[in-house]
């Protein structure tokens, strides 16, 4: 199903509190806003996707990353922040795959 943007959330299968899989593109999906802000994301089905498109034992590994403690450097996160900034750039251009 597409939806508009605007009706969509990032989904954290792990709650984005969580700062070492806050930005894991395995952890954060786009999801409906109904569907991010109850059930806690519905995260028992999340899980179920995540293995699904990445394999067995992928939610489990996203939990394991989770806890572990990690802090990202000022050039770590404007690294990140750069990256993201251009799949956007490509996203509107179409040419993002």
């Amino acid at each position: 199903m597409i939806r508009h943007w605007k009706e969509m959330d990032a989904g954290h299968f792990q709650t984005r509190v969580k700062y070492s899989t806050r930005w894991d593109e395995m952890n954060v999906k786009p999801q409906c806003k109904g569907c991010n802000l109850t059930n806690g994301g519905h995260q028992y089905i999340f899980g179920l996707y995540l293995d699904q498109l990445y394999g067995a034992g992928a939610a489990e590994e996203v939990v394991r990353r989770s806890n572990e403690l990690r802090k990202f450097s000022t050039v770590e996160l404007r690294e990140m922040a750069a990256l993201y900034h251009q799949k956007v750039i490509e996203l509107r251009q179409g040419s993002l795959g």
